[in-house]
C-alpha cells in the first residue's frame, strides 16, 4: 500500500473510519460496540488486503476471515478499536434500516468532519478511498434526437460523470466539503428510490472528471454485476479509458436522420470497449 507508506497510526486510523462509514459495520455485541465488518462481492480481494493492512498498522492486527460461498468477509474484533473510531463519527449507522426518519435523524449521525483538518493529500485519499467501495465512473455515447421548430438532428455525444454513492444527508454534505476542499466541483445527486430522495456526489466538470480518473480507486477493483455493461472491468481502467477518449479532439456529432447516428454508436461503442481491454 505505497499510498500510505507515509502516513501517521492516526491518519491511518481516519482511513480505516472511511471504509467503516461507505462499506463496513460496526457490530454490537451485548451491551458493547467490538468488531468492525467489511462484507463485499467476491472479486474484491485488494478491498479486504487494504482493510486488514490498516488494521495491522493502526492496532498491530490482522483482520479475520470469515467463509462464504456468496461473498468475502473480514472483521476486526476489538473494542479497543471501536472506541477510537467512535471518538471520530459518533455514528457509523448510516439508514434508519426498522427506525422510521425522524427518529433516526433526531440520533447523532456519522460524519466526516474528521478529515476537514487533514492536508490535501489525505482528504484525496478518503474521496478515492469512497470512490473504491462506493463509486462508479458513469461514461456511455449517448444519441438523442434534437427537435428546433420543425426540423429533426439527431446529436450524438459522449457523456461521463464520477459519481460517489451515499444516502445519507450528513455524509453527502461532507463528501461535498471534502471535494470543495481538493478542488472538485461537485453537486448532489438526488435519488427518489433512496429512504430520503438523495443518491450521492457527482462530478461532471470535464477537467474534474480527467483529474479523478487518472487518480481512480487505490485498490483494482472490478465492477460489479450491478452494471452489466462494465462487469468484470476494473473501475481503474474504466477511468483511464475514459480519459483517453476525452482527450479526443471531437466527442459531439450531429446527423440529419437517426441511422447514421446509430452506426456511429455501434462503432464508438465498440471502441470503447477496446480501448477498456487495453487498460485492464
Amino acid at each position: 500500500m505505497k499510498e500510505f507508506e507515509s502516513l501517521n497510526k492516526k491518519q491511518l486510523l481516519k482511513l480505516l473510519a472511511v471504509i467503516a462509514l461507505s462499506d463496513g459495520t460496526i457490530d454490537k455485541r451485548g451491551k458493547y460496540m467490538r468488531s468492525i465488518t467489511l462484507r463485499t462481492n467476491k472479486n474484491s480481494v485488494g478491498q479486504h488486503d487494504m482493510f486488514n493492512y490498516l488494521s495491522n498498522q493502526v492496532i498491530n492486527k490482522n483482520a479475520g476471515n470469515i467463509k462464504s460461498k456468496k461473498f468475502l468477509c473480514s472483521r476486526i474484533y476489538s473494542t479497543k478499536l471501536v472506541k477510537k473510531l467512535l471518538k471520530l463519527s459518533p455514528s457509523y449507522k448510516t439508514t434508519p434500516c426498522k427506525e422510521n426518519k425522524e427518529d433516526f435523524l433526531s440520533k447523532p449521525q456519522p460524519t466526516l468532519s474528521f478529515m476537514f483538518n487533514e492536508d490535501k493529500k489525505i482528504q484525496i485519499l478518503a474521496l478515492r478511498m469512497w470512490f473504491d467501495f462506493e463509486g462508479t465512473i458513469i461514461p456511455r455515447f449517448r444519441l438523442c434526437k434534437k427537435v428546433d421548430r420543425k426540423y429533426f438532428s439527431y446529436d450524438l455525444a459522449f457523456l461521463y460523470e464520477v459519481f460517489l454513492a451515499e444516502s445519507n444527508p450528513s455524509l453527502v454534505n461532507d463528501l461535498i466539503k471534502l471535494c470543495n476542499n481538493v478542488g472538485f466541483k461537485a453537486v448532489i445527486k438526488k435519488d427518489p428510490r433512496n429512504w430520503i430522495g438523495l443518491g450521492g456526489v457527482k462530478l461532471y466538470g470535464k477537467e474534474d472528471v480527467i483529474k479523478f480518473s487518472k487518480l481512480g480507486p487505490i485498490t483494482d477493483v472490478k465492477v460489479s454485476k450491478k452494471s452489466p455493461r462494465f462487469c468484470g472491468f476494473t473501475k481503474k481502467s474504466i477511468g483511464l479509458s475514459t480519459v483517453e477518449i476525452l482527450k479526443w479532439k471531437k466527442i459531439h456529432w450531429s446527423f440529419d436522420n437517426e441511422k447514421e447516428g446509430l452506426e456511429l454508436k455501434q462503432e464508438l461503442d465498440k471502441k470503447f470497449r477496446n480501448i477498456i481491454k487495453k487498460h485492464n
